[in-house]
């Protein structure tokens, strides 16, 4: 050994570390790697076998809540559905029965207590009551020669001024109180009480202008009644 050799396990060079082993799976481990022999086919895959069948999930409380609400409103849309149409009959058949009758003059129509009968309408009178005592018009008279008859349960009284006359053009006349107590020879018809199934026949007379006519009249049995309607032309 001379001066410039340095002696075996000379700590100034550590010794290498050892290589480490080869991996399992490498080649160096298994020498090579597998191969199937020549001609073979590779393995058939495993055949599928289904597992048995799923429970299907009841409704969630959530969705069974909905369906509820839902039912809830179907049913409140048909009640409401039906209550409308309750309204609509009741208010059709509110305004048909606000609607007065109908009766032609000859034809008898009944307001209330009373049934009225307009025998005959005559216009153009220059003046009523009797020849040594009788009242002119303004315009012309128009005399209706009408059949009460009370048809009620209880007694009725019949006021003159309670009736109308209509023109063509629907312009309203009422009654000349002062020419009905000149046209009527007992005067107090209109006073007093009239029984049921008892029948009178009075004139009630309207002042209106000359040239016009009555086209209707409307006939009340007392104030808070609708009236019947007797078309005159």
């Amino acid at each position: 050994m001379t001066g410039h050799e340095s002696p075996a396990g000379d700590p100034a060079r550590p010794p290498e570390p050892p290589a480490p082993p080869p991996a399992p799976w490498s080649r160096e481990a298994q020498g090579s790697w597998p191969t199937a022999p020549a001609g073979a086919q590779p393995p058939a895959p495993p055949p599928f076998v289904p597992g048995p069948p799923q429970p299907v999930p009841s409704p969630s409380r959530g969705h069974r809540n909905l369906w509820i609400v839902l039912a809830a409103c179907a049913a409140a849309v048909i009640v409401i559905g039906g209550a409308t149409a309750g309204v609509i009959a009741a208010t059709h058949a509110l305004r048909h029965s606000d609607r007065p009758t109908t009766a032609a003059v000859g034809q008898p129509g009944r307001d209330g207590s009373l049934q009225f009968t307009a025998e005959k309408v005559t216009c153009g009178v220059r003046q009523v009551g009797p020849p040594d005592d009788y009242v002119t018009p303004t315009g012309q008279f128009c005399v209706v020669e009408l059949k009460i008859r009370n048809v009620g349960t209880g007694p009725a009284i019949f006021s003159d001024a309670l009736q109308e006359a209509y023109a063509p053009n629907g312009n309203r006349f009422s009654t000349d109180s002062e020419a009905v107590l000149y046209a009527n020879p007992d005067p107090t018809v209109f006073l007093t009480d009239i029984n049921p199934g008892i029948a009178l026949t009075a004139d009630i007379v309207y002042d209106i202008p000359v040239g016009e006519r009555i086209a209707r009249l409307k006939l009340h049995g007392s104030p808070d009644t609708r009236g019947v309607v007797i078309n005159v032309h």
